[in-house]
């Protein structure tokens, strides 16, 4: 039998600092919908019993004038930390 995986963990921090930008996590190999919080809040990322030990998700940013995308590899039980650039959309 085996066991159900632990999630993971992920922070994500941007770069300039938006205490209050909008962070989605989404997991494009599942049709569940994508996990939000605010940049500097531990997220949650599930793992399901057929998914392998790590695993990569995909995370955007919106800062309201600022938006980047990352993709990210996490690993189940585990925390992980990642930087945003974030782009102005102004340019």
């Amino acid at each position: 039998r085996r066991l159900k995986w632990r999630p993971a963990r992920l922070l994500v921090t941007t770069d300039p600092a938006v205490d209050s930008a909008r962070v989605l996590v989404r997991d494009p190999k599942r049709k569940v919908t994508a996990t939000t919080a605010r940049a500097g809040e531990e997220i949650e990322v599930p793992f399901f019993a057929g998914d392998a030990s790590s695993k990569e998700v995909e995370v955007a940013v919106d800062a309201g004038n600022a938006f980047a995308t990352a993709t990210v590899e996490v690993r189940a039980g585990q925390r992980a930390t990642t930087l945003v650039k974030l782009k102005s959309g102004a340019n």
